[in-house]
């Protein structure tokens, strides 16, 4: 959770065992783990836990076994893949290549497998669980949301949540009304950003949370990249999408939350992920690694091949798709759709996907899922499938591949999906403050391709 501008403090990597040598002309960082550590867990302090990895006492080794296929779809790591590598940037300057898919895939799901393996608060150490299926909370549950630096008040320093417990108030926040989506029981979807420590101190750092800060910056590289070479965790935002969970869903084919009524007697509601973006800043790239995550249950992918066994099936009804609705009732992705079956009011939208998933990508989830539940059968994990991994490479003066070209969340981006390329194309028009005859105006392509510094901007 360091800042880029920071320096590793080696006696914070004391319980680590934790040593910086020698490479050549640079430095990096070499984890010497406990006898044993997988199969106890790991208990590590919390401000460098990024670091700890069980497969690979050197995090660049990690990445590079990952971008060779040596990692997934065979074995599960808590690691964090903190760079890419020098194979997938040589890669993704060709012509749409099919090895540059396959590593960014690799790459999404170690990503998503990683943030999502489970940890417990010890004081100020962390303690890694032995697998996938626990027992602790996902990392990124310890997070800070965007109400806690885009805030009305001085914003919070950045604090742990699970400094108190992993059971508290979660904040959700709602798109715009003619935005909303809501499932076939006509419950509301609800989403949220949250964000690495070394995003929130960006921000911080250089008071982006508000206007004249922005005014101040100088470039658009506004959030530290990551380093592999020298143990850098780089700036990671990630966008969720919730619904609300009751009898009629299988509560364990999800990642839960529970929301605790914020007044009143009401009582708490649990939610369930439906839908994950994970952007994460690359030194390679100098840019973004875009990956975005579904539900397997969200939508009615009949044209996607069938996953083989282990790997888990969706439901026979899809969470967001009514099969036996006709179109003419129940409108295809529309904001006004409702359901007859859930009376004259009940909302419900039919979720179409309008670009299938890459078959390339289809197979490897297969191939992941398939892994995630012989390994970590009680996870949800495993219920969840990439969408793709994106990323945007400048190939000359003033005009950029992205690869892959398309990418779009049905649960997030419902009502984009052909509207634009994916999360690369669209993120890299955010704009940021800069003062202009005595006022403050929106100046597109200046944000680092993070929309939040703008719509969340305090007043």
């Amino acid at each position: 959770m360091q800042n880029r501008n920071q320096k590793l403090n080696v006696t914070n990597l004391s319980l680590l065992l934790g040593v910086i040598v020698s490479c050549g002309t640079a430095s990096c960082i070499k984890v010497i783990l406990y006898p044993d550590a997988t199969s106890a867990g790991a208990l590590v302090p919390e401000e460098t836990a990024y670091l700890y990895c069980p497969h690979d006492d050197n995090p660049m080794h990690f990445v590079d076994a990952l971008m060779a296929g040596t990692i997934l779809p065979t074995k599960l790591t808590p690691c964090l893949p903190l760079d890419i590598n020098a194979s997938l940037r040589n890669n993704l300057e060709k012509p749409e290549s099919d090895e540059a898919i396959r590593q960014l895939d690799a790459f999404g799901w170690q990503t998503f497998i990683a943030l999502n393996w489970p940890v417990e608060q010890h004081g100020d150490n962390l303690r890694l669980a032995p697998s996938l299926a626990g027992p602790g909370e996902p990392r990124w549950y310890t997070w800070n949301t965007t109400d806690e630096v885009f805030t009305k008040g001085a914003p919070l320093k950045w604090h742990s949540i699970s400094d108190q417990t992993f059971e508290y108030s979660l904040r959700i926040s709602e798109k715009n009304p003619e935005q909303r989506i809501w499932d076939q029981h006509g419950r509301p979807v609800q989403f949220e950003i949250m964000m690495n420590r070394t995003a929130y101190e960006n921000i911080m750092d250089n008071e982006l949370y508000t206007a004249e800060g922005q005014s101040k910056t100088i470039g658009t590289n506004l959030f530290g990249w990551g380093k592999a070479d020298n143990g850098t965790w780089g700036a990671t935002v990630i966008k969720l999408a919730w619904k609300q969970l009751d009898e009629q869903d299988q509560a364990g084919r999800f990642f839960r939350r529970t929301v605790k009524a914020q007044s009143g007697g009401a009582k708490p509601r649990l939610f369930g992920l439906v839908g994950m973006h994970i952007a994460y800043k690359v030194s390679f790239l100098g840019d973004w690694v875009w990956s975005t995550f579904e539900h397997i249950d969200n939508v009615d992918d009949k044209d996607e091949p069938t996953c083989a066994a282990p790997a888990p099936q969706p439901l026979a009804q899809p969470l967001f798709y009514d099969k036996e609705c006709e179109p003419e009732v129940c409108p295809e992705n529309d904001p006004a759709s409702k359901n007859p079956k859930q009376g004259p009011d009940g909302w419900a939208t039919q979720i179409v996907r309008k670009v299938p998933i890459r078959g390339e990508t289809a197979a490897f989830n297969c191939k992941v899922r398939a892994l995630l539940h012989k390994s970590a059968p009680q996870s949800p994990a495993q219920y969840y499938k990439l969408v793709a991994a994106q990323a945007a490479v400048s190939v000359e003066e003033g005009k950029e591949q992205y690869v892959p070209s398309f990418a779009m969340n049905t649960v997030l981006e419902t009502y984009e999906q052909t509207s634009g390329g994916g999360c690369a194309q669209c993120h890299r028009k955010a704009p940021i403050k800069r003062k202009h005859e005595g006022a403050y105006v929106d100046v597109e392509f200046k944000g680092d391709s993070m929309f939040m510094l703008t719509r969340r901007l305090r007043q």
